[in-house]
């Protein structure tokens, strides 16, 4: 049996139903039983069998990148996956026997309830989506408790394969062009450096955009896609929609700071200053884990 989440703290009134769980896990941004409450289009995300909450419906991937926190066994709830343990200062509220929820990890009073759920036995799963999910849930409890309710900013909803594919094409051609015109512009006319320029701007934000954004929900299964590319970005979805973004942009700004400042000499050093912090941060991660053992 699955429950209903309302905004308020106190009122269980239909005007103030934010949500519901259905009885398969997933949860959805309408009320239970009204027409089409519960399409692939209004669901916020599901709750799995061991606790951890994921932004995308039952069945559509549970990879980490795609989890937003997870149930503790002591009904506090987290920001972080079941795995990645449950350190104090991830915890971002916590329910009470009941049903009300809280932004607090211990007792409080009703101006940090942040809402109510009630009903059967995913109400902690649906705590965590009304926390986690919800734009204002984690950070101000006030907001909740005045009664004005907030919705979630609506996701980027892609159907099937073929329409990321063709989002990310298009992103990428759109963006390396505009990025490589700015690069002829800022490197008098270096057709190589707008080449390299462009085409790390474009992957990319193209990346970061489309795999990478948590507001991205996919309709169909990430874990076995048919196109090849789409299942090794969406399997290492870390990897290749943060981690590798991130570090093209980067790339691309010391070749912006190069043209900007005509000498190679600059960003050169930054670049090498970067990599030996990295390889000291891998090095000391990597010797914790071993005195972990």
């Amino acid at each position: 049996m699955g429950c209903t989440v309302y905004h308020s703290a106190t009122s269980a009134r239909d005007s103030e139903i934010v949500g519901h769980v259905a009885d398969d896990g997933n949860v959805y941004h309408s009320r239970p039983g009204e027409v089409g409450a519960e399409n692939l289009d209004r669901c916020a995300g599901h709750i799995a069998s061991d606790g951890n909450v994921y932004s995308t419906a039952r069945g559509f991937g549970e990879s980490a990148y795609q989890c937003v926190g997870h149930i503790g066994a002591d009904g506090r709830i987290y920001d972080v996956s079941r795995t990645a343990g449950e350190a104090s200062g991830h915890c971002v509220g916590h329910i009470e026997p009941d049903g009300r929820v809280y932004d607090t990890a211990g007792p409080a009073g009703l101006n940090h309830c942040v809402g109510q759920v009630r009903g059967g036995r995913p109400e902690q799963g649906a705590a965590a989506l009304l926390l986690l999910l919800k734009g204002n849930a984690a950070s101000s409890g006030s907001t909740a408790a005045s009664g004005g309710a907030t919705r979630p900013v609506p996701a980027t909803v892609y159907a099937s394969e073929a329409e990321l594919l063709k989002a990310l094409a298009f992103r990428f051609v759109l963006l390396t062009v505009i990025a490589a015109g700015a690069g002829m512009l800022l490197s008098d006319g270096d057709t190589a450096l707008s080449a390299a320029f462009g085409l790390l701007v474009g992957t990319g934000l193209a990346l970061l955009t489309t795999i990478g954004s948590s507001s991205v929900h996919y309709r169909f299964d990430t874990f076995h896609c048919k196109n090849g590319l789409l299942r090794v970005l969406l399997r290492r979805q870390v990897l290749f929609g943060l981690a590798a973004p991130l570090l093209m942009l980067a790339c691309a700004a010391l070749i912006l700071l190069s043209c900007l400042s005509g000498s190679a000499a600059l960003p050169a050093s930054i670049a090498v200053v970067a990599a030996a912090a990295a390889l000291g941060a891998w090095a000391g991660t990597m010797i914790r884990r071993h005195r972990k053992k």
